[in-house]
């Protein structure tokens, strides 16, 4: 079995990154990002504190989810 059986979700990717980056693994952000396949702007926007677009659109919504349906 090997790793495409068992893709690694994006969130975890990016933790994997960051502490690469923290730990020293990888010298930088955008390498540890270059490693484990995750976009380099994706990180640096994480770093500043960007949401993922889910996240932005969901805080934007007035109703509830459960009030929506």
């Amino acid at each position: 079995m090997g790793s495409k059986d068992f893709p690694i979700p994006p969130q975890i990717r990016e933790q994997m990154a960051i502490e690469m980056a923290v730990i020293g693994t990888a010298p930088s952000l955008t390498v540890a990002a270059g490693m484990v396949g995750v976009a380099p702007s994706t990180m640096i926007h994480r770093r500043k504190g960007r949401n993922k677009r889910e996240e932005e659109g969901e805080r934007r919504q007035k109703l509830w989810l459960e009030e929506e349906q």
